[in-house]
């Protein structure tokens, strides 16, 4: 989020926006933006400007049997936040959440994309992307799905007879 060290986005609903002791609030974050007042915790002062635009999922990627790679895109309206995906194994039960991923400050559409893992071979998950600042969150109206790949096929019970220096019987 820019300053000489990282920074933590505060986002709606975070108890350290505008909270701070306001007789030990310093004029400016640690990026050196004017703080706002009431003064929030920390080294990070929100400016909220606008809910983030709703979001928008794409098509996932680099599918596996066990993980694939959730693409969408997002727009801060300017401020400072993050994302994540909401997902589950029904298209109306997304109650499975990625951890929030810092984005920074985001003015325009930006792509951003995160890896879904610990999933099951050959099963349909759905998702959608959210867009988090220090307003609001606004979660995307598309949702999208894909497939694991399946478990590769085993092979159980071999034998081998007729063993020789050149062949066997399998």
């Amino acid at each position: 989020n820019g300053g000489p060290t990282r920074t933590q986005a505060l986002l709606v609903g975070s108890p350290a926006i505008g909270n701070a002791n306001e007789l030990e609030c310093p004029a400016t974050d640690q990026r050196d933006i004017t703080r706002d007042r009431p003064c929030d915790i920390g080294a990070f002062n929100t400016s909220p400007t606008s809910a983030p635009a709703t979001p928008s999922t794409s098509e996932a990627g680099g599918i596996t049997d066990s993980s694939g790679d959730l693409h969408g895109t997002i727009n801060l309206s300017g401020d400072a936040g993050g994302f994540h995906f909401i997902w589950g194994t029904d298209s109306s039960d997304l109650s499975n959440s990625t951890p929030v991923q810092g984005a920074g400050v985001v003015s325009d559409d930006t792509l951003v994309d995160q890896t879904l893992g610990d999933l099951s071979p050959g099963t349909e998950y759905f998702y959608k992307i959210v867009a988090d600042n220090s307003t609001a969150s606004a979660t995307a109206d598309n949702v999208q799905s894909f497939t694991t790949n399946p478990d590769p096929p085993q092979v159980s019970q071999a034998s081998a007879n007729n063993v020789t220096d050149t062949s066997a019987d399998i």
